[in-house]
């Protein structure tokens, strides 16, 4: 698999607050800027990694697993019906009942989410105390009380269709109600600066806005005054070769995008690409303006974080790999083979225990008892 290329749009940018200053005079802000801009770099590039992998994998353990988990679910259906017809006869005693009854529920349960679910619950129902729908309800609990205890947040037990939520929807719904409860904070913050700047100011004549307001109105005038000189210098309609109003289209398509999203940093990378960046960086990377800058990039990095974040957990969901530990090609890879080698296992052991209640009499007699002692062992292990 190919990694994405680095781009060389922000050590342009770097470059530029560098031009003239030797790196030992560089302020504060400046040294802030750069490493902002390294930060966002290889975060994007690790997500689109990240993407990347998903995107060729997804097919990969397609191709390679489906073949042998349908084979895998089909003995597990096949394994309940015939039980299920077993315990309609007589002559079976308490606990060869009882151990047909569990291997039943266990086999079905396994079933919830395939294409024979319907039936799988049907049978489920058929043979448990608890019913399928109030398994998946205590299952549910359990998953959102320890989501709300990582997150320390409270969540919806519907969707919006009024039907119980599914893992993922509750994993979506907790990384929106944490990115949600972060904002909250940092604007509990800022009201509560104001308050302070407001006290502070209430012997004064005029009241002015305070710094994290001005700072806010001041970011979202930057961006909109480079969004500006930017879309002026690279609208299409005023191209008049075909080929680069095609180009100038896809860029501005780019601008307009990050204009919507705030995204300041592709803004200026797309402003000097375009040459349109002051070349004296004392006058275009001014603290004052760079605190404005880094200010909104930092927000940048946190959402590049969350992205990843989310992006990670869905990868590992899919896959199901461990929730510890970089994602790379090579541990995808052996995930593969240790899911194709653990399905192959399963099967081998699968096709050996439908051969042998086929036979049904005193081999299936045997069979149940081999069963009922490997849950005891279970049992004692947990």
């Amino acid at each position: 698999m190919s990694t994405p290329s680095k781009s060389k749009s922000a050590t342009s940018l770097n470059a530029l607050i560098i031009t003239d200053t030797p790196a030992a005079k560089l302020s504060t802000q400046q040294n802030n800027f750069k490493k902002l801009v390294a930060q966002i770099e290889a975060a994007e590039i690790n997500l689109q990694t990240l993407a990347a992998l998903m995107t060729e994998y997804l097919l990969i353990f397609e191709t390679k697993l489906t073949p042998l988990r349908a084979e895998y679910h089909q003995l597990n259906v096949e394994m309940v019906n015939f039980l299920d017809i077993e315990l309609g006869k007589k002559g079976w005693s308490k606990k060869q009942a009882e151990t047909m009854r569990e291997i039943i529920c266990g086999l079905a349960e396994a079933e919830f989410e395939g294409q024979h679910a319907d039936a799988m619950e049907a049978m489920f129902d058929k043979h448990s105390a608890i019913s399928a729908a109030d398994l998946r309800a205590e299952a549910a609990d359990e998953f959102e009380e320890d989501l709300s205890a990582i997150f320390g947040i409270n969540m919806a037990r519907q969707n919006q269709d009024g039907q119980p939520s599914t893992e993922q929807e509750i994993v979506e719904e907790a990384l929106k109600a944490v990115a949600a409860k972060t904002e909250n904070a940092r604007n509990a913050a800022l009201e509560n600066e104001n308050a302070e700047n407001n006290k502070a100011r209430k012997h004064k004549k005029a009241a002015r806005l305070s710094k994290g307001e001005q700072q806010a109105i001041d970011t979202k005038t930057l961006i909109k005054d480079i969004y500006r000189k930017l879309s002026s210098a690279i609208h299409p309609d005023r191209e008049c070769d075909p080929i680069e109003r095609l180009r100038k289209t896809a860029l501005m398509s780019e601008a307009n995008g990050a204009y919507e999203n705030g995204n300041l940093l592709k803004l200026l990378q797309l402003q000097q690409q375009f040459g349109k960046v002051d070349q004296n960086a004392v006058k275009l990377f001014a603290d004052e303006k760079l605190v404005l800058i880094n200010g909104q990039l930092t927000m940048q990095l946190r959402d590049l974080a969350l992205e990843r974040f989310q992006l990670e957990h869905t990868l590992r969901m899919a896959f199901d790999i461990e929730s510890y530990g970089a994602i790379t090609e090579k541990m995808l890879n052996k995930t593969l083979k240790d899911d194709a080698k653990e399905l192959r296992d399963a099967l081998v052991i699968m096709r050996r225990n439908v051969n042998v209640i086929r036979l049904g009499g005193d081999g299936l007699k045997r069979w149940l008892k081999e069963q009922r002692a490997m849950m005891a062992e279970d049992a004692y292990y947990y």
